[in-house]
């Protein structure tokens, strides 16, 4: 993956305030990620130049969410981890309280104390798949090559496009999710099962219960930015790499916070998605300067809220 320089990049600087503004905080932009694709390579490794971005965003103060339907192992491993390294190494790991992440589609919230250690936290009343219903769906599927089981969720079940097989994208890709989806569809009606949703998320089928999402996390990210800083975001910047993502930018919007969304995945998908499902009233941006933790880092550096971009 070729990637830009980040040297002289603008970090995020609280301005300085007079005494008698001392007591009035200053709202901060709130920057909120999805995970694999978005932040990281083609081997789900952080790309360094967005790992070095993030640190130092982290230190200058700037309060930043994962939101990502990845298990609490996986962005502990692959993105809080090598944060954490990065910050402990330069001497500012009081820093990691600048984060939050969301796993499991907004189920879990992962935080730092100041002591760097981590503390999760469930969602209020959230409902797992049975297991019985994950069983039958890994027995519908198991006749289907192309679809398998891999990373185990706690509270939902992913069947994924084995890469080994078909390439993620191509037509026997789709053909074998939108197979997939049908027979779990078709399982549902007839066990009378209304309170789980199947939801496309690029790679996998998301089958979980309708009140997780991307949108949870969001939800949740922003009443954690408000604990933190002391008083609403303001302005929300959300990233992803999927049409999964966009209920995140969805809630922002509707909690009244000025968004944009920043699409860095393949842009007719997006495209096609708005026809379908209607236009957006906030900003949706699609970088055009390449695909996935290239287009996130390039476009990271140059968000300017005072300038009113053309929406793409």
């Amino acid at each position: 993956m070729s990637l830009i320089s980040s040297e002289g990049m603008e970090i995020y600087t609280p301005p300085e305030v007079d005494d008698a503004q001392a007591e009035k905080q200053v709202p901060k932009p709130f920057y909120v990620f999805d995970a694999d694709g978005v932040l990281t390579d083609d081997n789900l490794d952080m790309v360094p130049e967005i790992l070095d971005i993030l640190t130092k965003q982290l230190i200058a103060g700037q309060p930043i969410a994962i939101n990502t339907g990845r298990n609490v192992a996986w962005i502990t491993d692959h993105i809080l981890r090598p944060i954490k390294s990065s910050l402990q190494a330069s001497g500012n790991l009081e820093a990691l309280q600048n984060i939050v992440a969301y796993a499991e589609m907004g189920a879990f919230q992962i935080t730092y104390n100041e002591d760097g250690d981590e503390v999760q936290t469930i969602a209020d009343n959230v409902v797992p798949l049975p297991d019985d219903i994950r069983a039958e769906i890994d027995e519908l599927l198991i006749a289907d090559p192309a679809m398998f089981v891999g990373e185990i969720k706690q509270v939902y079940h992913a069947p994924q496009i084995d890469e080994s097989v078909v390439k993620r994208g191509s037509k026997p890709a789709e053909a074998a999710k939108k197979k997939a989806q049908i027979l779990i569809e078709d399982m549902f009606k007839s066990r009378g099962i209304d309170d789980f949703i199947i939801l496309d998320a690029g790679i996998a089928l998301v089958v979980h219960h309708k009140d997780l999402g991307k949108q949870l996390g969001m939800e949740r990210a922003l009443k954690w930015f408000k604990e933190t800083q002391g008083v609403d975001a303001e302005e929300v910047t959300a990233f992803g790499d999927s049409t999964s993502d966009i209920p995140m930018a969805d809630k922002a919007h509707e909690l009244g916070r000025k968004t944009r969304f920043v699409f860095v995945g393949e842009p007719p998908k997006i495209e096609a998605w708005l026809a379908k499902n209607g236009e957006r009233d906030y900003e949706i941006v699609l970088p055009g300067i390449g695909l996935l933790a290239v287009a996130t880092m390039t476009f990271f550096t140059q968000i300017d809220w005072n300038k009113e971009d053309e929406i793409e």
